[in-house]
């Protein structure tokens, strides 16, 4: 293989295990948002992350007198959050800071349309501005439409691969071996999913819940790669050996005769 080949088939593995990378991650996401009772799993723990680590849950409780009272002639409390304005049922909160909290939660993330000229000037807006990307139904097809189109990428850069290698036989190896690795991230996420449990780290858990999932399926891939790669090579060589085998066969009648 030329110097110019063989940069350029480096350049596309490493593409393609970028590719793959971000294919795993959209797989992820998209698997991870739509499970069930992702909306109550990720907005009971990020209610608990902002009632640990804020005095929200005490100045809620301060002001439950105030909410009683103008919940004696409403049926909803409203309150306004960095000029964002959020409605509770005064059901929840009769119930107390806990579900004032929650309720709030999912009131931003799931009810509060953002305004589109919102600008990212303090945590509340940014977050509001871009939690679609991560909150939502359009979020969970976005990132299934991301990773759709990064098996398209990965097929052109394969198919790319395979006009500019020499043992076009080995190829399936090659791409197994970089879907394995590409498979690795996800199984060290799996394992720190634990630490993302404490505190304000929990609603990430919930985003890379599908992460072990991937890993397998990814590494189940990179194996079948890898077995049907070398088990071509072994067929070649069978074959080989027994048509070298034939020949000195035919050699020997040749003699005799």
């Amino acid at each position: 293989m030329g110097f110019v080949k063989g940069t350029l088939v480096f350049f596309l593995a490493s593409f393609l295990l970028i590719a793959l990378i971000f294919g795993n991650l959209a797989l992820t996401l998209s698997l991870s948002i739509g499970q069930e009772n992702f909306q109550e799993n990720l907005v009971e723990n990020i209610a608990k992350a902002v009632a640990e680590n804020t005095e929200t849950d005490e100045q809620i409780d301060s002001n439950l007198a105030v909410f009683q009272e103008n919940c004696a002639n409403n049926t909803e409390i409203n309150l306004e959050l960095n000029g964002t304005k959020i409605s509770i049922p005064c059901e929840k909160a009769k119930e107390g800071s806990e579900a004032v909290i929650k309720e709030s939660v999912n009131d931003i993330l799931f009810e509060t349309e953002p305004d589109k000229n919102i600008e990212c000037d303090n945590s509340i807006n940014c977050f509001l501005k871009y939690k679609g990307i991560l909150f939502s139904e359009e979020a969970k097809n976005y990132w299934s439409k991301m990773f759709y189109f990064s098996l398209v990428v990965v097929f052109l850069i394969i198919l790319g691969m395979f006009f500019l290698v020499e043992e076009r036989l080995s190829l399936p190896i090659s791409v197994g071996i970089i879907t394995i690795i590409s498979s690795l991230p996800f199984f060290i996420i799996n394992l720190i999913l634990p630490a993302f449990k404490i505190s304000f780290l929990k609603p990430i858990s919930i985003l890379f819940s599908q992460s072990y999932f991937v890993f397998s399926l990814m590494l189940a891939t990179g194996i079948i790669l890898v077995s049907l790669g070398l088990g071509i090579k072994f067929f070649k060589m069978g074959y080989k050996i027994s048509e070298m085998f034939e020949r000195k066969q035919n050699k020997k009648k040749e003699m005799q005769e």
